[in-house]
């Protein structure tokens, strides 16, 4: 409960002073495909994110688990995509949303880092080109965070993981 990444983000906000309210609609090892584990818009977080929640923020990080199931099949890609756009623009759309930060799948330590590698690097210019096309009918309101790129080094010095039990999440 203190590790997790809201939690983290929650202890930085209040030493900033900032008084906040953060929600995580993640649900382990869930995707935007049916071939995930765990298909996200059959869980309930996805209701209550889509039709419950009304925040300022939004952090779409999806992809990992779906870079995992894809097997870069163009039937597969082109699914991912549109369900990407969708929640993201979704999300975007509702009254109380000022930002709306999409990220990039992130780097994955498996026994298979060769094809891991492969399939997040299939998904990156899917979410980069959401990212961009929603930020021209809103620069304001959409980002696009590229964490492949920002935790690429330390993956590859062995660093990401250090403190690391499963090997998805930096430490």
């Amino acid at each position: 409960l203190t590790q997790s990444y809201p939690a983290q983000f929650l202890a930085k906000a209040e030493a900033a002073g900032k008084e906040m309210i953060i929600s995580n609609y993640g649900v382990s090892a869930s995707g935007f495909l049916p071939s995930t584990s765990r298909y996200y818009m059959d869980m309930l977080a996805y209701p209550l994110v889509m039709e419950e929640c009304d925040a300022d923020y939004y952090v779409i990080a999806m992809g990992t688990n779906d870079a995992a199931a894809i097997g870069g099949t163009n039937g597969a890609l082109t699914r991912f995509e549109s369900a990407y756009r969708t929640i993201a623009e979704t999300l975007g759309a509702k009254a109380d949303t000022e930002r709306v930060f999409i990220t990039s799948a992130i780097y994955r330590r498996t026994s298979n880092t060769v094809s891991d590698l492969r399939a997040s690097a299939a998904l990156h210019p899917i979410q980069q080109r959401v990212a961009a096309s929603l930020a021209k009918k809103e620069p304001d309101k959409y980002v696009f965070v590229d964490l492949y790129q920002l935790t690429y080094a330390a993956a590859a010095d062995g660093s990401l993981f250090a403190g690391s039990n499963e090997n998805l999440h930096p430490a």
